[in-house]
């Protein structure tokens, strides 16, 4: 079997691409994938060590996108990297070594990644009849990913030195971990056990957190009893019951209108 490693899914995507035969640009786009996919794992693996789900290692590149996005929004970000020795003093001493770190980036894992897909299969009845697209224009498209693809695979080096905040999630007990620099442009944190999904509300000062879940409250008509839920859980026809007296309560959402005012020419 072939290797499925980055840089070998890259150069062979390279080739196929050169040969642009219409059987050799479809195999490119299959190449491009897995060249992709072999990122998004390494990637993965970097904040393998944050990442508490023990079934990560299943994941494909549209999960491993959205969770560590929910981690930290900048691990897609391009970095610069710098190395230095310390005095005894104390001070920074002389440069070791550094680097810059070229993500691929959003748009290819987003958009790209799943419209190479589509090369992979036969057009469905309604594309034929509106026509697919040619092999020149699939080879210039191809073509078109190739630098920022071959600039994420050409890195020599990564690292995730990010400063870390902890949280045991109320409903389930599962440890949420969030880089703290994330959270300050974003605090909000949602926990990552798929089967709970909590939300809290972060509040960072000094490096330290505060979690507090968001919830909601209403007091049962029959004991007055009040009774507290989390948000997440709030969906149209949703059963609650009451935690003192178990009567159970529907929720559901109201339509409204109202007239639009006039645009002022």
């Amino acid at each position: 079997m072939d290797s499925l490693d980055k840089y070998d899914s890259l150069e062979r995507a390279k080739k196929l691409i050169q040969d642009n035969t219409p059987t050799s640009l479809r195999y490119a786009c299959l190449e491009l994938r897995y060249c992709i996919e072999s990122i998004c794992h390494a990637k993965l693996k970097l904040y393998e060590k944050h990442l508490t789900n023990s079934d990560f290692e299943t994941w494909k590149p549209k999960k491993i996108l959205e969770t560590l996005q929910e981690y930290d929004p900048l691990v897609w970000e391009d970095s610069e990297v710098a190395f230095f020795s310390e005095k005894s003093d104390g001070t920074r001493g002389d440069f070791l070594i550094g680097g810059k770190h070229t993500n691929l980036p959003i748009g290819i894992l987003k958009r790209h990644y799943y419209k190479l897909g589509r090369f992979l299969h036969i057009p469905t009845l309604s594309q034929q009849k509106n026509g697919v697209m040619s092999s020149h224009d699939l080879k210039s498209y191809l073509e078109s990913l190739l630098p920022a693809i071959s600039a994420t695979v050409s890195n020599v080096m990564d690292c995730n030195m990010a400063l870390v905040a902890e949280c045991k999630c109320k409903d389930c007990g599962n440890i949420i971990i969030r880089n703290i620099d994330s959270l300050k442009n974003k605090p909000v944190a949602i926990c990552t056990n798929e089967e709970c999904k909590a939300e809290y509300d972060v509040t960072v000062a000094d490096d330290k957190t505060i979690w507090k879940k968001r919830e909601l409250d209403f007091e049962c008509p029959k004991c007055k009893k009040k009774n507290y839920f989390g948000a997440h859980l709030l969906t149209d026809g949703k059963v609650i019951n009451c935690f003192s007296c178990s009567s159970k309560f529907v929720f559901f959402q109201k339509w409204h209108y109202q007239e639009l005012p006039e645009k002022k020419t």
